[in-house]
């Protein structure tokens, strides 16, 4: 298994691994890391190069919702108001 590191990616025994791979693919993998909770919106903007809502942007294009709460979380915290 890799792990996505906010500045490179890492193995499981935490060696930094080298890759090479298109931009638009590491885009990709930026996303995916962002979708399967490997990686904040902040560090999958960082590991791009680009701004947050740049980033935010970015996986809203490709189909990935940016909305991180749950049904659970949103009335929890709507109750609190």
């Amino acid at each position: 298994m890799i792990a996505i590191h906010p500045r490179s990616l890492v193995d499981e025994a935490g060696r930094h691994v080298a890759v090479q791979v298109p931009v638009d693919g590491f885009r990709i993998q930026a996303i995916s890391a962002y979708e399967a909770g490997k990686a904040s919106e902040g560090e999958a903007a960082t590991m791009l190069g680009i701004t947050r809502p740049e980033g935010d942007a970015l996986a809203a294009a490709a189909g990935s919702s940016t909305c991180s709460h749950t049904r659970e979380s949103l009335e929890a915290e709507l109750a609190d108001r």
